[in-house]
């Protein structure tokens, strides 16, 4: 199996370079694994650089990860912070990092929104520091 960098993705996604994006196409049919920070870049170049919405974007992302050769660490995890992602004003790596932070009792944070943006089903508590 191999690992996917944030281009291969991208250019799957967006297939903004036909060449490129057929190359990503063959890859993706192959077992991949997809890193959380890849995730994280991903998002944050289709926000940044091609101006999705936060909707696009989870959709974006939940497409790829629906093909059965792809696979991420905690998936249902994942699949939870985008959800929330494209229903709530939240910014998808602090739902990442939530995400990936299973076997954790707590998340702190000095960020006072990520408690109400994860809301009441988040993989772990949000807990603010004081």
């Amino acid at each position: 199996m191999r690992a996917l960098d944030t281009n291969i993705v991208l250019r799957a996604i967006m297939e903004d370079d036909p060449d490129q994006a057929a190359v990503a196409r063959e890859l993706m049919n192959h077992p991949a694994y997809i890193p959380a920070t890849v995730l994280v870049e991903v998002a944050w170049a289709l926000q940044s650089i091609y101006r999705l919405d936060r909707r696009a974007i989870s959709e974006a992302i939940s497409g790829v990860l629906d093909l059965q050769t792809i696979r991420v660490a905690n998936e249902p995890e994942v699949r939870w912070a985008l959800n929330r992602h494209a229903e709530a004003a939240s910014d998808l790596a602090d739902l990442l990092h939530l995400a990936y932070s299973m076997g954790a009792e707590r998340f702190a944070t000095f960020d006072k929104k990520l408690e109400a943006q994860a809301g009441t089903h988040a993989p772990v508590t949000v807990e603010l520091a004081r």
